[in-house]
């Protein structure tokens, strides 16, 4: 595409209504992860046998999903919405922000504190989203 047809496009969509403030935009996504905070940790509850219940990796894969994936659309949604230049930055970023979201999350139900474990179980897949994240950014938060 040229510039000539950039600008006939341009012109073609109209004035587009600018974002809200960022940080409009970071309190919305806030305070709808904290009713999906409540919202799980009410279902959840805050466990006795929490212990017992994290040494099934599928109890932990299981509230990561449920920690993260909703909270994570929402932000990149809200990412795509600013039309980043640099997508996999701006995924990459995006990852991380929810990560970090589900880690406290899991801080307050969790009570193992075993380094090896944070390690593998925390620091790791951390990562690992991150790295996918930037990927997915790519390809989810490019102009179209």
């Amino acid at each position: 595409m040229n510039t000539e047809q950039l600008i006939d496009k341009l012109v073609a969509e109209g004035a587009q209504k600018p974002l809200p403030h960022p940080m409009k935009q970071a309190m919305f996504w806030l305070a709808g992860t904290m009713v999906w905070l409540a919202a799980l940790s009410g279902y959840n509850g805050f466990r006795a046998d929490m212990a017992d219940k994290l040494a099934d990796p599928f109890y932990v894969a299981e509230l990561a999903l449920l920690f993260g994936t909703p909270p994570g659309i929402a932000m990149f949604l809200i990412v795509r919405k600013g039309a980043p230049i640099q997508c996999c930055w701006a995924g990459s970023m995006a990852t991380w922000s929810v990560t970090a979201f589900g880690y406290l999350c899991m801080r307050l139900i969790e009570q193992n504190d075993n380094p090896a474990h944070l390690i593998v179980w925390h620091a790791l897949p951390i990562v690992l989203m991150c790295v996918a994240g930037m990927m997915m950014g790519k390809y989810a938060l490019r102009w179209r």
